[in-house]
């Protein structure tokens, strides 16, 4: 099984097609939907501390993002 990580925008992971494609993802692939504070007011720092702490990094990595979380997932692939 292929694991993946979930990067959103300024929205909550709970929101929009994140959970559809959680379920559509199984049981190829396990996402896990990445939690990032203040949504709706982020902070780089924040993002970036809540990407590094839930991220573990692998050989193939698989990253999502959308909308801000697009950034989000480009400053941690430039920094790992």
């Amino acid at each position: 099984m292929k694991n993946a990580y979930l990067i959103h925008g300024t929205s909550t992971r709970d929101d929009d097609w994140f959970p559809w494609l959680e379920e559509e993802a199984k049981p190829v692939i396990t996402l896990d939907r990445i939690w990032l504070p203040n949504p709706f007011n982020p902070q780089q720092a924040e993002w970036d501390q809540a990407v590094d702490d839930q991220i573990h990094p692998q050989d193939n990595l698989i990253l999502v993002a959308h909308s801000l979380g697009c950034i989000t997932a480009l400053r941690y692939i430039e920094h790992h």
